[in-house]
């Protein structure tokens, strides 16, 4: 049995400006992750780093911050823009997965780091329909780069001791001459950062009696091929969509 242990501590602060109609709001996040885990020797043929047993002890501490910029013009028309940086460090899954051991286990995964721009409006509009409704409408654009986003890949130990990505690119005869019989499946750090861009739009109408929500969003994301954990411990290839449509109404 593999131990691990985490723990990831939050504490958050605001201040808000206001000042006629505008109002600047600043936030700050801080984090403290701390995991700890064991990571087993590997196979001397799985071409793994470090090819030993070690301790895995990590302690890392991240400030968040964020701001946002609105004014209310009128209560139909109140724009805003925000900006917010964010961290995500990794979860025990994605450092100590084990479908090969240790050979399938990355010690050395870092953190993501997103900086998030987002541009939009709200408005509100009581007594629109009935005495005593009111109507609520948000609409956003936003544009989101992350810094060493975190997915999972195939690999097979090819000739030469050196693993190679099981990406449809391999030939019969690199699957003829594998020097290890494992799959590894491995989370690794993207080398290019990932980008999120998209709009979304949210509509709501309370008339006391009769309440409904309606949502869209539509976003394009350069998010690399992963591998997601499926039902019953199978292993599922997931391939994100460059482009996600949704439309929601309750």
């Amino acid at each position: 049995m593999l131990r691990k242990e985490k723990r990831h501590q939050q504490s958050f602060s605001q201040i808000k400006f206001e000042y006629d109609i505008y109002t600047l709001a600043l936030n700050l996040n801080y984090t403290d992750y701390h995991i700890k885990g064991y990571k087993p020797a590997c196979d001397p043929k799985a071409a793994c780093f470090p090819e030993g047993a070690m301790n895995v002890n990590r302690h890392e501490k991240a400030w968040e911050p964020g701001a946002l910029f609105s004014a209310q013009i009128i209560p139909e028309f109140e724009p805003f823009i925000s900006y917010a940086h964010t961290t995500r460090a990794p979860n025990p899954q994605e450092i100590f997965f084990a479908n090969e051991g240790g050979a399938s286990m990355n010690p050395f995964l870092r953190s993501e780091k997103a900086d998030t721009f987002q541009i939009g409006f709200n408005s509100y509009r009581p007594d629109l329909i009935v005495a005593g409704d009111s109507f609520r409408l948000k609409a956003l654009w936003y544009h989101t780069k992350v810094k060493n986003y975190i997915s999972s890949d195939s690999y097979f130990v090819c000739k030469g001791g050196k693993r190679c990505k099981n990406d449809g690119t391999l030939t019969t005869d690199d699957y003829g001459d594998m020097e290890y019989d494992g799959n590894i499946y491995l989370y690794t750090n993207s080398l290019d950062p990932v980008t999120m861009r998209g709009y979304e739009l949210q509509v709501n109408y309370d008339a006391d009696v009769f309440y409904t929500t309606l949502s869209y969003s539509n976003e394009r994301t350069s998010q690399p091929t992963s591998l997601a954990l499926g039902i019953l411990g199978k292993v599922l290839h997931q391939n994100f969509p460059n482009t996600t449509q949704q439309l929601m109404l309750v």
